[in-house]
């Protein structure tokens, strides 16, 4: 085995090792970019939750006042009957 040919196996090893280093660090950009993918779809499926949450109880509320509300202007109070004197019987 002549020099040139060590040199060469070197080499071919060197670029082997830096393929492989590089294709690890393509692997591990992928992995993160999926993890960040899924957090962020995590946080939307959080925050729609909530905003139904909000928009349930929103309505709940608004029923309940609406409902007071109506009340208010539709039961109107009775008013004090006076009663008639009563004479006693002779």
């Amino acid at each position: 085995m002549d020099h040139r040919e060590q040199l060469r196996i070197r080499e071919d090893e060197r670029d082997r090792k830096q393929k492989e280093w590089q294709e690890q660090q393509e692997q591990k950009e992928r992995e993160r970019a999926t993890e960040s993918k899924n957090s962020d779809r995590r946080w939307q499926v959080k925050l729609a939750l909530f905003s139904t949450f909000l928009a349930i109880l929103t309505g709940i509320i608004s029923g309940v006042a609406v409902s007071k509300f109506k009340d208010a202007f539709t039961t109107a109070p009775t008013p004090p009957t006076i009663a008639a004197p009563q004479t006693p019987p002779k």
